[in-house]
């Protein structure tokens, strides 16, 4: 049994329905492709032993983004360690070609150069992470709660301070990278749909619903 692992918090703003829409595409899509889909929320991150410590910390962290998106960003990984997962992909990223056969071909057989974790992004974004082993998920909580390590991965956007996992991911260089993933490009197994790049969310689930037909 091949599963991926997604997270969804649900804001209750009115654009709640186009995100269910989302997840709903992300699940049919990927169930087509062979893998089990588990959907994670808070409520998983909550089993965490750590998880008040991990939430007083990374909320405090600055950030030019709604707080309680910025929070369910960091939480993901909290309720992905308390899961036992491997495979963690954003629910706005869809499957091409990234079947059982390929999963295995290309994470299994990877040669770790330090931690056991692999960004599958192109662009090094963490919407596909693969984490090998349960001591570099729980590495990773270590990391991502380091008020330092926040502070180095710092960035100014519109004059504001801003610490994200993202810039995390991609200014600590966690993990190896293997890009299968890409925001753009068909040719990829993955495509990651973000809502930025599509000009917003009515156009990321018309684009979404274009790259399913295509598929069809």
């Amino acid at each position: 049994m091949t599963k991926v692992w997604t997270y969804f918090q649900d804001f209750r703003t009115p654009s709640s329905a186009i995100h269910a829409q989302v997840l709903e595409i992300f699940i049919k899509n990927w169930t087509a492709q062979g893998f089990v889909v588990e959907v994670l929320s808070e409520v998983d991150a909550r089993k965490h032993s750590n998880y008040r410590k991990f939430k007083r910390t990374v909320s405090r962290y600055p950030t030019t983004n709604s707080p309680e998106y910025e929070l369910a960003c960091f939480l993901r990984w909290m309720a992905h360690n308390v899961a036992k997962g491997h495979l963690h992909v954003d629910y706005d990223v869809l499957n091409y070609s990234f079947n059982s056969d390929m999963y295995f071909q290309t994470l299994n057989n990877h040669e770790y150069s330090g931690l056991r974790i692999l960004n599958l992004d192109a662009d090094l974004v963490p919407c596909a992470i693969y984490i090998d082993e349960a001591t570099s998920s729980n590495s990773l909580i270590g990391i991502l709660m380091s008020k330092k390590l926040a502070k180095s991965a710092e960035v100014i956007k519109g004059g504001r301070r801003h610490v994200s996992d993202m810039h995390m991911f991609q200014k600590l260089k966690i993990g190896d990278s293997k890009p299968v993933c890409h925001l753009e490009k068909m040719k990829y197994p993955l495509r990651h749909f973000s809502t930025s790049s599509m000009g917003g969310l009515e156009e990321k689930i018309l684009a979404m619903k274009e790259f399913i037909s295509q598929l069809n």
